[in-house]
């Protein structure tokens, strides 16, 4: 993970001991990381999967849909990563990726049966996780109604969905720009940036509008929140940025209402923030990081320039 994320960051513009820097300091103390760890999850191995199908694309397009498609079979949601692969028409890597999906399905199934994936869709179908430390809209909704005394009753669930996919929405909306501009990657062809960038932004989306987000789940925000800390550009967005981190990363995993899904606020700021970048990118402005470097003296070690327009 340590790897693919040192490679992942000079994709997206910083030099190599940039690169390191912000792995260190992102991992020397981080909540969900060591959440991972203890609860024996798998979100590592997910994550390490979709940094895989970011930098194999566009060399090696079989590679990355075959990582992607493996991703999406140990978690559901990096499924949503094969979006920009489709708006890009990378026929190819879609093929690859239906591919390496049925593949996978039509192999287990044949070994096990295909009751696995029933008994999946099912548990699915009714999936309601309410514990206070799940800082999802859903649980955010039982857990304020059942708090406030209030029984919504069969309304629950639909308004949960409808909250959901609303803030996904909005998370995306706010994230469009960066991503058909390819804002946040700063190496390669249009189709590279345009797919990397959305890769970064779809990792936010896909968590703001899971109705599971646990702790360590949010692993998978690492990769987005560490693609704003390079493209931020005013002081403002910089704070809060860093409000927003220590919100998700650094908090401690306790279960005290309201204040456990401070994290899903923390996870909105991020794609508020990717909007800001869009709008700052536009105006010329560039990122904080390189005004830093430029007043130290310092040149990105990978030697990619980090231009004002993104």
């Amino acid at each position: 993970f340590v790897v693919l994320l040192y490679a992942a960051l000079q994709r997206l513009g910083a030099g190599r001991l940039l690169a390191a820097t912000l792995v260190l300091l992102a991992l020397a103390f981080n909540v969900p990381v060591a959440d991972t760890l203890a609860a024996q999850q798998i979100n590592l191995y997910v994550a390490n999967l979709v940094l895989a199908g970011l930098l194999l694309f566009p060399r090696h397009v079989a590679l990355s849909a075959v990582a992607v498609a493996l991703g999406a079979h140990l978690k559901v949601y990096p499924v949503l990563l094969a979006l920009p692969f489709v708006f890009l028409r990378q026929w190819r890597w879609c093929a690859w990726f239906v591919a390496t999906t049925v593949g996978v399905v039509v192999a287990t199934s044949a070994i096990n049966s295909f009751d696995y994936y029933a008994q999946f869709l099912r548990q699915l179908a009714g999936l309601q996780e309410y514990g206070i430390r799940n800082a999802s809209v859903a649980a955010l909704l039982h857990n304020t109604t059942r708090f406030a005394g209030v029984s919504l009753g069969q309304m629950e669930r639909p308004l949960a969905t409808l909250l959901q996919l609303g803030c996904a929405t909005l998370a995306g909306w706010w994230g469009w720009r960066p991503a058909r501009e390819g804002l946040l990657v700063q190496t390669g062809e249009r189709s590279e940036r345009v797919a990397g960038s959305a890769i970064v932004v779809l990792s936010l989306v896909m968590l703001v509008g899971s109705p599971s987000v646990w702790p360590h789940h949010l692993v998978l925000a690492l990769l987005p929140a560490l693609a704003l800390v390079l493209a931020i550009r005013s002081i403002t967005d910089a704070a809060l940025l860093a409000v927003a981190w220590f919100l998700v990363f650094l908090v401690p995993v306790h279960e005290v209402f309201p204040f456990a899904y401070l994290r899903l606020l923390g996870l909105m700021v991020f794609a508020l923030l990717f909007r800001h970048v869009a709008h700052d990118a536009a105006a010329g402005k560039p990122s904080l990081l390189l005004l830093l470097q430029s007043r130290l003296g310092l040149r990105p070690s990978s030697g990619v320039e980090v231009t004002a327009a993104g």
